[in-house]
């Protein structure tokens, strides 16, 4: 009996230390790695979507007025012009 518990929290501890090097591994990729690393804009929202999903429905779905005030700290930045990001009127990129 010993040995099966031995076993199981050896897997387990894999498991969940696996699990935790690949949240950091991809939270440092977005932050440093990924193309639009550069695009201004607050980290939380370039790392993780729960952002967007806070502002649309914790907050009664007042994502687009929190995308015009970004748009007015940050401005209109673009790093790729035939890709579509978010503006505020709107249109694609």
């Amino acid at each position: 009996m010993e040995l099966l518990t031995f076993v199981t929290w050896y897997y387990a501890t894999h498991v969940a230390l696996s699990l935790v090097a690949w949240l950091l591994g991809t939270i440092a990729y977005r932050l440093f790695f990924h193309p639009l690393a550069k695009v201004p804009g607050p980290k939380i929202a370039s790392v993780t979507r729960l952002y967007l999903f806070y502002y649309n429905s914790m907050k009664d779905g007042t994502l687009y007025l929190q995308i015009e005030k970004l748009h007015e700290i940050y401005g209109m930045t673009d790093p790729y012009p035939r890709r579509p990001i978010l503006s505020r009127s709107g249109d694609e990129g």
